[in-house]
């Protein structure tokens, strides 16, 4: 579903109740529990949103975070006009959020050791292929948000972007019967002559 809305600050397009994470064991072999969303949604708002966790090209923000059922929702926005490249990929569904956190103690899922950065045990120093053969995964604990990505291969098996808004600047102030929620984003952006530049 889309809105579109008068902005006079230029584009910007603006997300709400998007998927950020859920409660899985992720392509990372990373467990992420109903505990851990809870403390990313504390933590998530004004964190940085980047492109393919490019600390260097941040292209949004997320606002805030909520926990609904076993899913991250999060809202934000994503700096249009600076980046219409990556905002014509998430229109267009090829570009998907990836999380990026800290965690204040690492644990083994076979063993229960704590990880820290001088020592690991043997399950987790492992190779990925033989931790995904036995089973071996990390958990977390005192998950903080250290904001996300805009990526096409994101860890987690359930993120999305399901409710967006587009606002745009235009020549004409609309009236609230011309705030429409559609299913297709280019048939609002047809009706009022308006697309995103590439």
């Amino acid at each position: 579903m889309v809105k579109l809305r008068s902005s006079e600050d230029g584009r910007t397009l603006y997300f709400e109740d998007a998927v950020l994470a859920v409660v899985e064991t992720n392509k990372n072999l990373d467990v992420i529990t109903e505990e851990n969303l809870q403390e990313l949604a504390a933590t998530i708002a004004l964190q940085p949103l980047d492109e393919e966790h490019k600390d260097q090209r941040v292209v949004g923000m997320f606002t805030g975070g909520s926990v609904n059922g076993k899913k991250l929702l999060t809202s934000g926005c994503i700096f249009a006009a600076r980046f219409p490249d990556i905002a014509n990929g998430i229109l267009g569904g090829e570009k998907m959020l990836s999380l990026s956190a800290n965690a204040a103690r690492v644990f083994c899922s076979e063993c229960g050791a704590e990880m820290s950065s001088l020592s690991r045990c043997d399950h987790l120093s492992a190779s990925m292929e033989k931790r995904r053969e036995m089973a071996w995964f990390k958990r977390y604990s005192g998950l903080t948000s250290d904001g996300g990505a805009v990526t096409v291969r994101p860890a987690g098996t359930g993120t999305e972007f399901n409710k967006i808004r587009l606002v745009a600047s235009i020549q004409t102030d609309l009236d609230k019967e011309d705030i429409l929620v559609l299913n297709r984003v280019d048939e609002l952006l047809k009706k009022y002559g308006m697309s995103i530049r590439r």
